[in-house]
């Protein structure tokens, strides 16, 4: 996102209007993405820090899922802890 935008502020014309639309895009991408894992869960304990995957299948069907719909990203890879953490719990979640 810095690199957007840091093309977005520096460049000007056709790149600009270019880097600009790039930057709304990833906006865009990103909370489409927060939208989806709000959509999951509101439960802060999703959110924290998993210690690791007890099923691997769960957890494999969780990003399956999750990058059929918005493709793999950096943004997204903060949120699989939320993946690891309700496979944890029951997995048969995914």
């Amino acid at each position: 996102m810095l690199f957007l935008r840091y093309k977005a502020d520096h460049s000007s014309g056709v790149d600009k209007e270019k880097w600009e639309s790039a930057v709304k895009e990833e906006l865009t991408h990103r909370s489409s993405v927060d939208k989806y894992f709000s959509s999951l869960t509101s439960n802060p304990r999703y959110y924290q820090y998993s210690e690791g995957v007890k099923d691997f299948n769960c957890y494999k069907r969780a990003i399956d899922q999750f990058t059929s719909e918005f493709g793999m990203s950096d943004y997204g890879l903060k949120y699989f802890s939320v993946f690891a953490n309700m496979c944890n719990e029951d997995s048969h979640v995914f």
